[in-house]
């Protein structure tokens, strides 16, 4: 992929299952200028398996694992600084765009 426009975040701690279906939300959306980036700040990387799900499917999506349990402000940062888009957009890991 090259570099995208727009990179959508979701910061996630241990919601694997809201994570699932935000993902496939956030799928469903055919631009291929954006990039899926969720940060898992979890100790045990529980995001890990439906962020490999979804990224089998769609390459946009990609995983960023914390080194360990964060703070929501240090999620936000970790992910801002995974971003490779002009534009960002931070969303939870229980909605999706429609």
């Amino acid at each position: 992929m090259t570099v995208p426009l727009i990179s959508i975040l979701i910061p996630t701690r241990d919601r694997a299952d809201t994570l699932a279906l935000c993902l496939k939300a956030m799928r469903l959306h055919r631009t291929r200028d954006m990039e899926i980036v969720v940060v898992d700040t979890s100790r045990t990387g529980s995001a890990r398996d439906a962020a490999a799900q979804a990224a089998a499917f769609d390459d946009r999506v990609r995983y960023v694992g914390a080194a360990q349990s964060t703070s929501q402000r240090q999620s936000f940062e970790l992910a801002l600084a995974a971003a490779k888009g002009d534009y960002l957009a931070i969303i939870g890991d229980d909605d999706g765009y429609v």
